[in-house]
């Protein structure tokens, strides 16, 4: 048996960006981290995490799928909204 110390995992670079959600963007948000947080055995997640498992979901569809999903969500206007 070693008596070395576990290896380490190797540092990601984090990037900061904004993005524009709908009201039903974050309540799905909200929704996800709680079944995910209370109704199953997986690890803890934050708002974060639950988006970038939604990436590595999107990526395993086919492109037919993807395409789908992709022609489900409405464009919003990009920036801040004007009053």
């Amino acid at each position: 048996m070693s008596d070395s110390p576990p290896a380490r995992r190797p540092k990601v670079r984090r990037i900061v960006r904004s993005i524009s959600l709908t009201q039903a963007d974050l309540r799905a948000i909200e929704e996800i981290t709680t079944r995910i947080n209370y109704r199953t055995e997986a690890r803890m997640l934050n708002q974060s995490e639950v988006l970038r498992a939604g990436l590595v979901a999107l990526l395993r569809l086919p492109a037919k799928e993807l395409a789908s999903v992709a022609e489900s969500v409405p464009r919003l206007m990009p920036g801040p909204e004007k009053t």
